[in-house]
């Protein structure tokens, strides 16, 4: 008895780590450690990453929430952790200010440009501006979904640590391919006016462009990087190709963001082997 309480109470610490995107920030976080130096700037932008993923993907679910617009079983967790999710949005939206005006900054005008592009992405997707959202202009969400992401990974962190532009088109052709696979997850509870890539065109057409990402970003990452960020981003990319292949072919509720988790663990160990 007291075995499958502590069990029921694991699955609902689990279930609350994956819905309130804890497992998604933390990733993201650990992508910083990973690509770049264990410095302690590495690991304060690591942190200040953490709570902007945090802040932005549960601020999209609060309006979601709002508009009536998520899936019954993310609604009724909604319904059931509403407060606590708001406070985790809150404290997350007051460290992401105090991180940013109290770190040291190696160039505080690009960074203040960087973090007022990821803004305007980030509340473009959800609020219109004025009439449209950037979600709902055909095509575009996916590739705002990228961009954000290869902004925050890559762009942002160089006003605050040495630059890693190599990264750049290898995580953003990434970052797009889950994107897709995200859409393709949701073309059928996604509103048709999205126009998403998988919703306009056809299955074959979708599986042909993402094997085509796929071996795009091989070629690339072969070409730009070397040592532990190649060997990270070839993991991630194999592991990548097996989950394209189950929501493509076999599955669809798998869950892709998990690529990201295993690239940044992958990129830390073979850091800490001292392999650059």
């Amino acid at each position: 008895m007291e075995l499958g309480m502590h069990f029921l109470i694991f699955k609902k610490v689990q279930l609350f780590f994956r819905k309130s995107f804890l497992s998604l920030s933390l990733s993201a976080a650990l992508l910083i450690v990973g690509f770049y130096p264990m410095t302690y700037q590495s690991w304060i932008i690591a942190v200040f990453i953490f709570f902007c993923v945090e802040s932005t993907y549960t601020l999209h679910r609060l309006v979601k929430y709002n508009l009536n617009l998520l899936l019954p079983e993310d609604n009724l967790w909604m319904k059931q952790n509403r407060p606590l999710v708001l406070v985790l949005f809150l404290l997350s939206s007051v460290m992401i200010i105090l991180i940013f005006f109290l770190s040291e900054l190696q160039n505080i005008s690009s960074a203040a440009a960087y973090f007022a592009l990821l803004c305007f992405l980030a509340l473009g997707y959800v609020i219109p501006f004025p009439k449209k959202n950037l979600r709902s202009i055909p095509f575009v969400k996916s590739i705002t979904v990228s961009l954000a992401w290869t902004i925050l990974i890559v762009v942002f962190p160089s006003s605050y640590l040495a630059s890693k532009t190599m990264l750049f088109f290898p995580l953003m052709i990434l970052f797009l391919i889950l994107a897709i696979l995200g859409d393709w997850r949701d073309k059928d509870h996604d509103t048709v006016n999205l126009r998403t890539l998988p919703q306009v065109f056809s299955y074959q057409f979708t599986q042909i462009f993402i094997g085509v990402l796929l071996l795009s970003d091989v070629i690339i990452s072969f070409y730009l990087l070397e040592g532990s960020n190649l060997i990270s981003i070839s993991i991630g990319i194999g592991v990548l190709s097996v989950y394209c292949y189950f929501i493509l072919f076999k599955l669809k509720h798998v869950n892709p963001d998990n690529v990201l988790i295993i690239i940044a663990l992958s990129a830390i160990i073979l850091r800490s082997l001292g392999i650059h």
